[in-house]
């Protein structure tokens, strides 16, 4: 019988020791949850853009704009970039004067070689500047 009461006890004082437990008598409003939380920034921040207009928050964010742009233009200058060489590869005067390996079997142009060395100086060098950039980001900080 003394078991059953300590347990009992142990149960009630558990529920009352949460503030938010709905037998608590002095029970606080639950915390809101993230779901609540990010409908509530959605709602507050649509409601300042429809008020503002969409030029203002242009004005307000410019700093992120001009960082997709630079983004954009560095991403379509990287595939200009690739499709150039291949357009080179494939020319028939490159691969005459540069991939053109003589040898005992007669001319034949090397892409394995010659080709891939070119093809992959392009991706080496993003690599090696990529790892640059990284160490300097850190370095200045971002």
């Amino acid at each position: 019988n003394n078991k059953q009461h300590i347990s009992t006890t142990t149960h009630k004082t558990s529920k009352m020791a949460n503030p938010f437990h709905p037998l608590n008598n002095n029970a606080q409003e639950p915390p809101r949850s993230i779901d609540d939380y990010l409908e509530s920034a959605y709602r507050h921040s649509s409601t300042i853009r429809h008020r503002q207009g969409l030029l203002l928050d242009i004005v307000h964010h410019w700093r992120y704009y001009i960082i997709f742009l630079a983004l954009g233009i560095a991403n379509s200058g990287d595939s200009a970039e690739i499709g150039c060489t291949n357009y080179i590869l494939s020319s028939v005067n490159f691969q005459h004067d540069i991939l053109l390996k003589e040898g005992e079997d007669g001319d034949e142009v090397d892409f394995a070689g010659r080709g891939a060395a070119i093809a992959g100086a392009h991706f080496a060098g993003m690599l090696i500047s990529g790892l640059l950039s990284g160490v300097l980001a850190d370095i200045w900080g971002r």
